[in-house]
This record gives structure tokens, sequence and C-alpha cells, in this order.
């Protein structure tokens, strides 16, 4: 299995979970700042190359400056009912976290025992 590490993640709300009056539809120009922000607020060990890299990857992502050429499908991660309702009503793909591997059906597309799992359900459905 392929491993995957992860320093931090950010999350740009602009224009996909609400939208603001008179603001900016691209919140590009406040990337490095944000990243600075978050860098010196949460005391992370993170580059400046590795600020830029991650504002790359924030650009090449945004669909207000690349347009994507597919939609991609959204998947929701849970480990209790409510998560997979969640899902449900979003409209997104569900996978549920059933650790204890006692059976579960809330209605979820997929089941796993553990995350190590999710890379493989990732991979073979989206």
């Amino acid at each position: 299995m392929e491993n995957i590490y992860l320093k931090v993640i950010v999350f740009d709300l602009g224009g996909t979970l609400m939208e603001y009056k008179n603001m900016p539809l691209s919140w590009e120009t406040h990337y490095h700042d944000a990243f600075i922000y978050v860098k010196d607020n949460l005391m992370l060990d993170i580059s400046d190359e590795d600020i830029e890299i991650s504002i790359k990857i924030f650009s090449d992502y945004n669909p207000r400056i690349k347009y994507r050429e597919i939609e991609y499908t959204p998947v929701f991660i849970g480990d209790e009912e409510k998560d997979i309702k969640t899902a449900l009503n979003a409209g997104c793909k569900s996978v549920l976290i059933n650790r204890n591997e006692e059976p579960r059906c809330f209605r979820q597309d997929f089941s796993i025992t553990s995350l190590n799992e999710l890379f493989e359900i990732l991979k073979n459905n989206f």
C-alpha cells in the first residue's frame, strides 16, 4: 500500500460552502498569508518551500482559477449513523468506518474497518 503523509490540511471555503456578498470570487491572493497564519499560530514546522508548493496545489485545484475538466464525486467518511445520513443528504458517496466489525447498515456505499482500507476504495471506485 502506498503511504501518504500530510503535514497540514487547509480548506478554502470561498465559494464552496457559502457565498459572501461583495467578496472576491477567488481567495488566491490570500493563500500565502493564510498559510503563514496557520503555520505561526499552530507552531508548525513548515518551510517556505512547503508553503509555495501548497499554494501551487491550491491554485491548481481552485475551480475559479483552473476549471475542472471532470467533476469529482464527493466522498464523506465517518464512523456513525449521523455521518452516513449527512452523506446521503448531501448527495455524497459514503464510507462507514466500522472499527468493531459488528454488522452496521446505515445505507452506506462502502464499509471499512480501518482507515488503511480507504485508499483502495478511493483508488478502485473514484
